[in-house]
């Protein structure tokens, strides 16, 4: 933020990859200032401006982050562009706080601040600020998504067991988000799941048959919310 303020919008503007920022923050100024129908409505030969033109292009490619990116562009539009990059700290935060929580469920005996530590080196690594340099929005939002998904995996099956509605509802929404937001880390954390399954003794086919209902109740709510998107997604 320093060096933002230090080299003003040179820096904070033109970074790794303006390209797709730009395409992030037309796409989130389309749907700060239209509602859903007058998005649909727009014509490409009609002479709007280039931004409008583009981002009515993107608004089904990924909108999370964009539709996250003009909540935050409620607080001013004539600052748009450190407000989007406000907003990629602010994503490096709940990146920092999902780690966090990842390593105190693998850190117990550690202390506080060595905890602290490693989840900071972490955030401050070079394959976060890989992806906050590319502006790769959507990877960017989906990391702490995938990290949360990561811990829960190690209490899914006990909460299985126990029927745990509250938790498995919470895993759900979570990687219904992630699918959404990013659908190839949804795939890579699907492909771990499975492995862990493999490995996990507590996962077999008495635990499965005893919750086909359930399984089944929640594949059924993931298809109907994913499947609006599927052209994108699927």
């Amino acid at each position: 933020l320093f060096l933002s303020l230090f080299y003003g919008e040179q820096y904070y503007v033109f970074r790794g990859n303006y390209w797709d920022y730009f395409n992030y923050i037309s796409t989130s100024l389309l749907i700060l200032k239209s509602n859903f129908v007058e998005i649909l409505n727009l014509n490409s030969n009609q002479d709007i401006p280039l931004f409008l033109k583009i981002s009515r292009e993107y608004i089904f490619y990924r909108p999370s982050a964009s539709l996250f990116l003009s909540l935050f562009l409620n607080l001013s539009t004539s600052s748009l562009f450190i407000i989007g990059f406000a907003f990629k700290f602010f994503l490096i935060i709940l990146i920092l706080i999902s780690i966090f929580n990842l390593l105190s469920s693998l850190l117990k005996n550690n202390s506080f601040y060595s905890r602290l530590f490693y989840s900071l080196t972490f955030t401050f690594s070079f394959w976060t600020f890989y992806t906050y340099e590319i502006d790769a929005l959507s990877h960017l939002a989906s990391i702490p998504l995938f990290i949360f998904l990561l811990n829960q995996t190690f209490y899914f099956f006990d909460k299985l067991k126990k029927n745990n509605y509250y938790f498995l509802i919470n895993f759900l929404i979570v990687f219904v988000s992630l699918f959404i937001v990013y659908v190839e880390l949804a795939s890579v954390y699907a492909l771990l799941f499975f492995v862990y399954c493999l490995l996990n003794n507590d996962c077999n086919f008495k635990i499965i048959s005893k919750n086909l209902k359930i399984i089944g109740i929640f594949v059924t709510i993931f298809l109907a919310i994913t499947l609006p998107l599927y052209e994108f997604t699927f």
